[in-house]
């Protein structure tokens, strides 16, 4: 690690070589976050908005969703995107997510049984022979990161089999002030870069490598926009968006912006 900052109560380092960030300290209990109310207020409150925003996302890569695909989703949630990779192409779909409320919610909406739609973790799991899998918005949120990759790559994906990986991104400024406000604000600060949600803030560069390094070859990189579900105005809000905006305009870059990657395997 090349530097440290705190924001409140959570430490995050950043790597010289790749320039991606990680929580050093301050880790909670996924099951705190991640429960049924969560998935209710956040996704099935917005499903129409989420099925528009992933119809869209699919639109910068026309080709790499085709019939008779198998498609697995790790961190499927309530099976939005599933639904609507299945509405897309005549495609085999399943997933897996260590949420029970969310697995439960994507069951029932997908009509799939427990062998496609799975609860647990990943890495106790014989999943293999799959076309594709997808990662959307999730490898932020996985600790051991590095373990899921090397395990989708290396026993889950046909010989040429492709990774699709959605993740957000945020540029080196918005940390440096994030920490400066933390000072000023204290922990209200930690939203701005969305800590301890999301404990490792990748870079292009930075998932490039590692999935090179796992002997993956990149197929098409692209940013896009992240989804828009929030209509409410609160002075919270107001100020993150403010915030953002000055980020954005001394950085030369949108912070509201994720970066996708397609790889396929060699």
């Amino acid at each position: 690690m090349s530097i440290k900052i705190k924001v409140s109560d959570i430490v995050l380092g950043r790597c010289h070589d790749c320039g991606s960030w990680s929580m050093l300290t301050g880790f909670i209990n996924e099951t705190e976050l991640y429960n049924k109310e969560y998935f209710e207020k956040h996704y099935i409150k917005y499903e129409k908005a989420r099925k528009e925003y992933f119809k869209n996302l699919l639109g910068f890569f026309p080709s790499f969703v085709k019939k008779g695909d198998s498609i697995f989703d790790v961190g499927c949630g309530t099976g939005i995107f599933l639904k609507v990779l299945r509405e897309r192409a005549d495609v085999e779909i399943a997933g897996i997510d260590n949420s029970t409320d969310a697995v439960e919610l994507s069951r029932e909406r997908l009509n799939l049984g427990e062998n496609k739609v799975m609860v647990g973790d990943l890495l106790n799991k014989q999943v293999q022979n799959k076309d594709l899998v997808t990662i959307i918005d999730v490898l932020a949120h996985i600790k051991n990161a590095g373990d899921y990759l090397r395990h989708i790559i290396e026993s889950m994906l046909e010989p040429r089999g492709r990774l699709f990986i959605k993740t957000p991104y945020k540029p080196y400024l918005l940390f440096l002030i994030t920490q400066f406000l933390s000072y000023i604000i204290g922990g209200k600060a930690k939203g701005l870069i969305h800590v301890p949600a999301q404990i490792h803030h990748f870079t292009p560069r930075s998932l490039k490598k590692i999935l090179e390094r796992e002997g993956m070859e990149i197929e098409k990189f692209t940013y896009i926009p992240e989804v828009k579900t929030r209509s409410d105005i609160t002075f919270k809000l107001i100020g993150y968006q403010a915030v953002r905006r000055i980020v954005a305009a001394l950085s030369l870059f949108r912070t509201d912006a994720s970066f996708c990657i397609l790889a396929r395997k060699k």
